[in-house]
């Protein structure tokens, strides 16, 4: 078996910052260890990433304390003082046998604060969600390399058919409970074995066979599938979309309660709850989204202890795995609070009014003068991080439509390309990025060894004329007079847009929706524009009752940690009967176990025949046969704009209140790296 932590040294193309030097002083600042530690934290250097990114180099390979020779370890006055009355055992007994090392970005930090951040509401995703979690692996800067994080390590079998994951001795949950691999087994045995239970089962199967997964100690996991593991499946399957609680592992002790087998009063619970059966109710008990109903033992630096109307409250974790350079163990904040506002222009402005401590979802790349112009006054600093999609906003017309009069029209393909040619990118471009972005049409990123450029172009160009000479072909003119085009049969047309309020989109995404529907009037198209909440746009994309879904674009850099995900990408996530005909059919594959789902419809040859070559592009077992069919992939994209795309690679705002530090200077701001998690704010700490 070969080791698979080996980072790859071509990555760090030279020093560009000397560490600054480590402090302690006044009563809540961390402690230092003197000797090796110190040394070893003295003579890390911050390096820079692929010319841009800057980070610490023993982030890229983060070691142990026994490996850097920290040999004692500090706790946060908090935990002493409970450590004191009795109420937890002492730092080194809730540490694991030998912690990981998170060297700070600038220095040893302080203990102690409250971190604030904003969300519009309680199923906002907002910022800091996925930061404060824990994860068993996380991503670097270029989106590249799996860097161990809450895991010690993997290893892959010579013939790639076997997965070894490592876990850190000792670690534990939050409730002092052992972490092992008795954690992922029950889930393995009670969750995906069990057909009535929705679970990521799917997303551990290969070849038709959902892998064998054996615990060959409390630390040491074994996964073996049916055929080997191709490059483009390996690396995005262990990243943190996958590898996160209530996905693959769960707290036994806390959950097992909460299923029948286990418990013959499980009905009696759920019911009791106000849940329809135990598996809705064991599903709520699992969840780790924002809207999580119930506290429940983590592994990340802060768990949630209660949340109301107008927010969520997590304190730190008393048994969180990582200590800094020092030995202190992390993190450095005490609290977290995130603050629920109704509307994301309220949030934005108590972030420039400096009652919010961070800002990167909701930010405004046309505010990016004005952030700027108020740093002094509001108490920040607005770094400019970069946004890694190709697409920063995108458009899908329902495939699926089943409006007698629209769904015709929104499946012709000539209606797709008269809404594209129509969007003045370069104006969405200027106004909504300030010029920091780069128009072009939803592709591949430019990266991609079979990349075309003319994909990026393709119906791309401001063309109002262009786009009204598709809609003449199509038969759809204005036979009434009243400036409004009706449909080929001569029946009124009326194209809903409905952006969604949340984070996830942000002010840009409602600029963009703005101009796209004045773009859209004046080449006659009649636009029932109205914005709704994200949970409605669920609601009506189930209903399969939206004519547009509007959202951000996936990523598709052609790295290793970004390959495309299965079963169809962006559309079929977002096409209803499409999604659920393939849906029914891994059911059919799958034995017909459990609940049969809706049937759907299945797509058009040539439709059919484009998924098909997605999946045969996800699943390709090399580079030759990667670049071959994700050029097919793209082609298609290109002629059909089943999405469109505005612009790419924005340049993103980012607003870091004064009192936070070591928070890095510049990093992507990507959903592929999750984020805030790349800037480790389990080190982040607090200087009023």
């Amino acid at each position: 078996m070969r080791q698979a932590l080996l980072f790859c040294s071509g990555l760090v193309l030279g020093v560009v910052l000397a560490a600054a030097p480590l402090f302690a002083s006044g009563e809540e600042e961390g402690s230092t260890a003197g000797g090796a530690a110190a040394m070893a934290a003295e003579g890390s250097d911050i390096v820079k990433i692929v010319g841009r990114y800057t980070v610490r180099e023993s982030w890229l390979t983060p070691p142990t304390a026994s490996q850097v020779g920290i040999t004692t370890f500090q706790e946060a006055p908090m935990l002493a003082a409970m450590v004191q009355a009795g109420e937890l055992p002492p730092v080194e007994d809730r540490l694991p046998d030998d912690p990981m090392v998170m060297e700070p970005y600038a220095e040893v930090g302080k203990y102690g604060g409250e971190l604030r951040v904003a969300r519009t509401g309680p199923g906002d995703y907002g910022d800091m969600h996925r930061g404060a979690k824990t994860f068993l692996f996380r991503a670097d800067p270029t989106l590249n390399e799996i860097i161990p994080h809450g895991a010690k390590g993997y290893e892959l079998s010579a013939d790639r058919t076997v997965l070894t994951i490592h876990l850190r001795e000792g670690m534990k949950w939050s409730d002092g409970m052992p972490f092992t691999t008795a954690d992922f087994m029950w889930v393995y045995d009670n969750v995906f074995q069990n057909p009535d239970i929705p679970s990521q089962a799917i997303r551990w199967s290969l070849g038709g066979e959902l892998s064998e997964w054996e615990a060959v100690d409390d630390y040491t996991l074994r996964m073996t599938y049916a055929v080997p593991l191709t490059p483009t499946f390996l690396t995005p399957l262990l990243n943190f979309h996958r590898t996160r609680q209530g996905n693959i592992y769960a707290p036994v002790h806390y959950i097992e309660e909460f299923h029948a087998d286990f418990n013959d009063k499980a009905e009696e619970m759920a019911q009791a709850e106000g849940f329809e059966n135990w598996i809705a109710h064991l599903g709520a008990r699992l969840s780790t989204a924002p809207t999580e109903p119930y506290p429940q033992p983590k592994l990340a630096a802060w768990v949630m202890e209660s949340r109301d109307s107008t927010g969520k409250y997590s304190v730190r974790n008393p048994y969180f795995f990582a200590v800094d350079a020092a030995g202190n163990q992390l993190p450095y904040i005490d609290t977290l609070r995130a603050i629920f506002f109704a509307d994301k222009q309220v949030a934005i402005l108590n972030m420039m009014q400096g009652k919010v401590d961070i800002g990167g979802r909701m930010m405004d790349p046309a505010s990016f003068a004005l952030y700027k112009q108020n740093e002094e006054v509001g108490g920040y600093g607005v770094r400019e991080w970069q946004d890694t999609k190709t697409s920063r906003v995108i458009f899908m017309p329902n495939m699926n439509s089943v409006h007698p009069v629209k769904g015709p029209v929104l499946f012709d393909k000539r209606f797709r390309q008269a809404l594209s040619l129509a969007l003045n990118r370069q104006e969405i471009n200027e106004f909504v990025f300030l010029g920091l972005a780069t128009p072009a049409q939803y592709s591949v990123d430019p990266g991609a060894a079979f990349y075309d450029e003319a994909w990026a172009r393709s119906y791309a160009d401001y063309d109002p004329e262009a786009a009204k000479a598709k809609l003449d072909e199509m038969g759809m003119t204005d036979r009434d007079g009243d400036g409004w085009r009706e449909a080929p049969g001569g029946e009124e047309f009326i194209l809903d847009l409905r952006p969604h309020t949340s984070s996830v989109l942000g002010t840009m995404g409602d600029n963009i929706s703005e101009l796209a529907r004045n773009y859209w009037e004046e080449i006659g198209i009649r636009i029932n524009y109205k914005q709704i909440a994200q949970e409605l746009q669920s609601q009506l994309l189930n209903a399969n009752e939206l004519d547009i879904v509007i959202f951000v674009s996936e990523h598709y850099m052609p790295s290793r940690l970004s390959s495309p995900p299965p079963f169809g990408g962006d559309v079929i996530i977002h096409s209803l009967e499409w999604r659920n005909f393939y849906r029914h059919q891994r059911w059919i594959d799958g034995g017909r176990q459990g609940d049969e789902p809706p049937a759907g419809i299945e797509p058009p040859p040539e439709w059919k025949q484009w998924i098909d070559d997605w999946h045969a592009w996800v699943d390709a077992p090399d580079a030759e046969e990667f670049n071959r069919i994700g050029a097919k992939v793209w082609e298609f994209q290109a002629e059909n704009l089943p999405v469109i795309g505005t612009v790419a690679k924005a340049v993103r705002p980012i607003i870091i209140n004064s009192r936070i530090r070591n928070v890095p200077d510049v990093l992507p701001f990507s959903f592929e790296s999750f984020l805030w998690v790349q800037t480790l704010p389990a080190q982040w700490y607090i200087d009023e």
